[in-house]
């Protein structure tokens, strides 16, 4: 079913084609959009507060064990400094260089964003004969083919 403008309300029907999509220069939200040039947080990060990352940043080797563990059990510290204290700490326990690093990982990629990752595709043109492609078909689903040379003509089967 296609949607018309007939459905919307007068004020949105000169804002969208016949189809009910918005047309190039249309006027809805212009009340709500950002003026040219002004920024949607005037006032930027708010005063006193410390993100987790800017955290992690100051203090991933700078920490002892003792001053982790502080962070870990006070209730009026942020879930999630508490959490990254407790990452930190677990990475500190360990001896293998392995976990470590993944804890760093870990913890950069759900404060900092993952890093993006180049992926590349490359794929070969493939032709393939229908009849083959059928009767591979039918051998992989174990469907017998009988012969059409051995089937009788329609015109020789009679009512």
């Amino acid at each position: 079913m296609i949607q018309t403008t007939e459905n919307f309300p007068p004020a949105v029907q000169g804002d969208r084609d016949n189809q009910g999509r918005l047309v190039p220069g249309h006027n809805i939200g212009a009340a709500t959009r950002f003026a040219p040039g002004v920024s949607g947080n005037p006032t930027g990060r708010p005063a006193g507060v410390t993100y987790i990352g800017d955290w992690l940043r100051g203090n991933l080797h700078g920490l002892t064990a003792d001053e982790l563990r502080r962070v870990v059990s006070d209730d009026s510290q942020p879930e999630t400094k508490r959490l990254a204290a407790q990452h930190m700490l677990d990475g500190r326990l360990t001896d293998d260089p392995d976990v470590r690093g993944r804890v760093i990982d870990r913890l950069a990629d759900r404060t900092e964003g993952r890093a993006r990752q180049a992926v590349e595709i490359r794929a070969e043109q493939v032709v393939v004969d229908p009849t083959q492609l059928l009767a591979e078909a039918r051998r992989l689903a174990g469907v017998k083919v009988i012969e059409s040379s051995l089937l009788p003509d329609a015109s020789e089967i009679s009512a």
